[in-house]
Parts: structure tokens; sequence; C-alpha cells
């Protein structure tokens, strides 16, 4: 069977996390606010120590203490991705690195604001299938209907937080 062929099986866990302008801008290669960097093309993930374990189970592969990689696949193709932990400087978060390269996460500009102006978020899911891949997902909460329960029951309670929507959903 080809990487291609490969169709997603039962789900096991999913780690989701609100998706922010910031990030939009990521897809376009523009996010830094400065001319003096390249910008940032990570999703950052905090506080570390309430996310490391679970992820280290989206991205499998050690490669150092801190440096971890999985292969994370969209509809039609399949990138390895990084998860990177904490550095010196940033000593209380983790990131999967070069979102862009995530196919399922892209979102036309437009297409965000008008979900957000409508009062509703964008959600990035990573989902664990029992077969160990790992497939990229987004949604609009307006769409939380549509979504597995257990997804719902568990996002829902967090939409009137002012703090950045993220967590882990474990199936049954």
């Amino acid at each position: 069977m080809t990487e291609s062929e490969i169709k997603p099986s039962k789900p096991i866990i999913a780690f989701f996390q609100e998706v922010v302008r910031g990030d939009i801008r990521k897809f376009n290669l523009k996010s830094n606010d400065s001319p003096t960097g390249g910008g940032a093309r990570d999703l950052r993930i905090s506080p570390v120590s309430d996310y490391w374990d679970h992820l280290l189970l989206f991205f499998p592969n050690r490669i150092s203490d801190r440096e971890y990689t999985g292969k994370i696949r969209s509809e039609n193709n399949v990138k390895t991705i990084t998860l990177m932990g904490p550095t010196t400087s940033r000593r209380n978060e983790c990131r999967i690195c070069k979102i862009a390269q995530i196919d399922n996460w892209n979102i036309a500009q437009e297409y965000y604001e008008s979900i957000i102006n409508s009062g509703n978020k964008w959600i990035y899911l990573l989902i664990l299938d029992e077969n160990k891949n790992v497939w990229a997902s987004k949604f609009s909460t307006d769409k939380l209907y549509q979504m597995h329960d257990a997804v719902s029951a568990k996002i829902t309670p967090l939409l009137s937080d002012n703090r950045t929507i993220r967590g882990f959903v474990h199936f049954n």
C-alpha cells in the first residue's frame, strides 16, 4: 500500500488548538512584524508541561532530547514535521515546526476573517488513529455540531474562555 492509499482508521487521541491571525500569516510566510527577521513558522504550545508527553504520541521519532518528528497526513500528501521542545529563551513552550507544510491547515485570509467576524473561531486538529497514522484537519466552530461528540464536548465549554483554546480529546 502506498502512502497516498492509506485511509484514516478509528481515532485514538486528538490535539486541538485555536487558530489565531498570526498562524494564518505563517502560511503566507509573512509572520514577521519587522523587516529584521524571517518570521516565525511554528505553532507555539504552552505550558509545555501540559502538552509535551501527549504530543510525543503524534511525533514518535526521537532526533534528540528536544527534537522529535512524525508524519502528518493531509488528503493527498504526507509531510515529516518536527516537534521542538523548550529552549533556553522559551522554557515553557514547545513548537510544531513549519506548519505551512501541513496542507490541511491552510486557511485563506479572507475566509479566516469571515468566520472570525461572525463570532466563531478556527481550530486546528491533529488526530492519531489506531494504526498510528496522524491526520491534520481544521474546522470552524460554527461546524462544531458536525464533529465527533467527544470533540464537541471538550471544545464547547472552552469557547467562552478568553484564552487560546487548546487541549486533547481521548476517544473510547
